[in-house]
């Protein structure tokens, strides 16, 4: 009987040290590269310099970490909007970026429209690592928020403020009252910018500590039953 229960033994340790290995807390980036306008038509810069990245992770206790890393030193945002798909009925954070409301918000001109929102009339500072963490009346998590907006454009929506145009403009790119902005560029002017998802290919999980000493534990159990066979 021990010998006939040491490969099955052995087997579920490895099986188990590989799912430990896959317990990682898991993170989406958009690239704010998508300029929002009031064609609704969005020139996305995927191949160039982007105006900041937002970052989602799941915090492993239910809700999520908005990180917003804007590429300029002398920006801020006023506005910040998600796309959400959970089942959670209401939101909030330290922040007040909070409010939940299917299609219930948009960045003007852009007609597109977003479930979660919120504007700061002063602006949130982009200078260094924004960071945030959203919670619900239910569990959230990363997956939640990887969905597009009702034009089905983009996944995230930001309003960009003290960006370009000297003359105090928007820069929509679109010829509809601003000019063209380089990312990072300081000026009185505004941008609206949408974000889509970062291409990212997984990256092999690193084994845990756990996961060595089961598997190593698997594989001695198979060493004693071969040598039990001598």
């Amino acid at each position: 009987m021990r010998k006939r229960l040491a490969l099955p033994i052995a087997a579920l340790a490895l099986l188990g040290g590989y799912g430990s290995g896959q317990l990682q807390a898991a993170s989406i980036t958009f690239n704010l590269v998508c300029v929002l306008n009031a064609l609704n038509t969005i020139p996305c810069n995927t191949s160039g310099p982007i105006f900041g990245t937002v970052t989602l992770t799941d915090n492993l206790s239910g809700g999520v970490v908005v990180d917003v890393d804007l590429a300029g030193t002398t920006q801020k945002f006023r506005d910040l909007m998600l796309n959400f798909s959970g089942a959670a009925t209401s939101l909030s954070s330290s922040d007040g970026l909070a409010s939940l409301s299917a299609n219930g918000f948009s960045i003007s001109p852009y007609s597109g429209l977003f479930d979660v929102g919120k504007s700061s009339g002063q602006g949130w500072n982009g200078d260094d690592l924004y960071s945030t963490t959203l919670t619900g009346n239910v569990a959230i998590s990363v997956a939640d928020f990887l969905t597009t907006d009702s034009l089905g454009n983009v996944y995230v929506a930001m309003h960009i403020q003290g960006i370009g145009d000297a003359n105090g403009g928007d820069c929509t790119g679109d010829g509809m009252g601003g000019t063209n902005c380089v990312p990072g560029m300081p000026g009185p002017g505004s941008l609206k910018i949408g974000g889509i998802l970062q291409p990212n290919p997984p990256e092999d999980p690193i084994p845990e500590p756990t996961t060595w000493l089961l598997v190593g534990g698997g594989l001695a159990l198979l060493g004693a039953r071969r040598f039990a066979r001598k």
